[in-house]
């Protein structure tokens, strides 16, 4: 059974998760344009997100998931838990992200904050994952 390196995103606020897995080679987008894999459109929580936000993927080389901001114009900020500290990402800067670590998009009154869980699933876990996060690929909605 195939092992992928999986990330998930879990909001804050909603408790909404966001699936992605190591095995594709695309970047995944994050942002409030169309365009984008996961797609913010709750306009309380998606007030400073940029319509093409920010980037993560798995770096199979360092085996570890990065994400990259994309030019936001209000931040993407990552906390890493294991050395307390937080980072503001610049245009093209990009951060490791570990087990446990915050990223936030966005500013302090109308960002959107995520807590990062790395795992390795199979093709099971992934499957029965699918089934209890709705939508996919994760959209975070009124309502």
């Amino acid at each position: 059974m195939a092992i992928w390196p999986a990330l998930i995103l879990s909001e804050q606020l909603t408790g909404k998760e966001w699936v992605m897995t190591g095995d594709r080679t695309d970047p995944y987008r994050i942002g409030r344009s169309s365009s984008c894999d996961f797609k913010v459109t709750d306009k309380a929580l998606c007030g400073s997100v940029s319509s093409l936000h920010a980037a993560i993927h798995f770096d199979a080389d360092m085996s570890q998931w990065v994400v990259t901001d994309l030019g936001s114009k209000s931040g993407t900020f990552v906390t890493k838990v294991s050395q307390s500290y937080r980072r503001c990402l610049g245009h093209g800067e990009s951060e490791c992200l570990d087990h446990g670590d915050t990223l936030r998009l966005g500013g302090p009154q109308k960002g959107v904050e995520f807590v990062v869980q790395c795992l390795e699933w199979n093709v099971r876990h992934l499957v029965e994952s699918v089934r209890r996060i709705e939508p996919l690929p994760g959209q975070l909605a009124a309502g």
